[in-house]
């Protein structure tokens, strides 16, 4: 691989990462759950390529019981992903001839 090129996966990082969640009886059958997730990925040695991760994602859920044995459940999530991105242009070279 060429100098300052690492593979992501591979590559040194710092990661930070959180996550947070809440649960709520409203009744013996209906319960309310929410919940927060944050990672953030640094590469502080990478020239070219990936510098950096993040992802955030949030939900809720709603559980209502029926009946014994019968529930009812929906879910929303929302996530958004950003990556931070170096890019180099080489403009000669050994395969620029310039014409």
């Amino acid at each position: 691989m060429p100098d300052g090129f690492e593979m992501f996966d591979e590559a040194a990082r710092i990661r930070n990462k959180g996550s947070a969640m809440m649960q709520v009886d409203a009744s013996d059958r209906l319960s309310f759950s929410g919940f927060y997730e944050t990672t953030q990925d640094r590469y502080y040695d990478s020239l070219y390529g990936l510098l950096g991760y993040r992802s955030l994602s949030s939900g809720a859920d709603v559980s209502y019981q029926l009946r014994n044995g019968v529930s009812l459940f929906a879910n929303y999530a929302w996530e958004r992903c950003v990556l931070s991105v170096s890019l180099r242009s080489v403009v000669a070279g050994p395969y620029f001839s310039g014409k």
